[in-house]
């Protein structure tokens, strides 16, 4: 299986901190992001991770104004669309994430 680097990807990043948090939290979202064909949920369970924590991860880059998480009609949070669009479009969140110039 390919995803055999996202469990201990994830590890570091639940226990890195600041910076360094943020860094892990991006490349594991782009990771993940590869997985968003089929049964997305599914396979993030056979990845050894738990939906929340995926969804936990995805918040708090959006927190962090790294990620914009899309929205359904209800205001509900459509978080395997946002990773398929970051799939299609991988450059949007290097974008955010790059240092910008003063």
């Amino acid at each position: 299986m390919k995803g055999g680097k996202v469990k201990p990807l994830f590890k570091a990043y639940l226990a890195a901190r600041d910076g360094k948090k943020v860094e892990l939290a991006h490349r594991l979202a782009l990771e993940l992001a590869g997985y968003t064909a089929g049964r997305f949920w599914d396979g993030v369970a056979a990845l050894g991770l738990r939906e929340r924590d995926v969804k936990a991860l995805l918040s708090f880059l959006e927190e962090r104004g790294k990620l914009r998480i899309r929205r359904g009609r209800d205001g509900r949070r459509l978080y395997v669309l946002t990773l398929r669009e970051l799939r299609k479009s991988p450059v949007k969140l290097d974008e955010w994430l790059r240092p910008r110039a003063p």
